[in-house]
């Protein structure tokens, strides 16, 4: 850092809050996948964040979509287990 210059404080958008983190990370790939409903990219982390957040049933549908656009993901398969 130099001198005279001050370090970058974060944004207060960009704070963690406990209370709402979760589902913001649950509607951003839900958001994405209206637009693009074959994205395996975004169903396999919000499948991810469905497991971690105790929805194991929905998170298996989305593996579920997964495999059926992608038969071969290893991702998908692991996350069906």
């Amino acid at each position: 850092m130099s001198i005279g210059v001050s370090a970058s404080q974060p944004s207060p958008i960009t704070r963690f809050e406990p209370a709402t983190s979760s589902m913001t990370w649950v509607i951003l790939p839900q958001t994405r996948l209206m637009d693009r409903p074959t994205d395996t990219l975004a169903r396999c982390a919000l499948a991810s964040l469905l497991q971690e957040l105790g929805q194991s049933q929905e998170a298996l549908c989305h593996w579920n979509a997964v495999l059926v656009c992608d038969p071969n993901s290893l991702k998908a398969q692991a996350g069906m287990v």
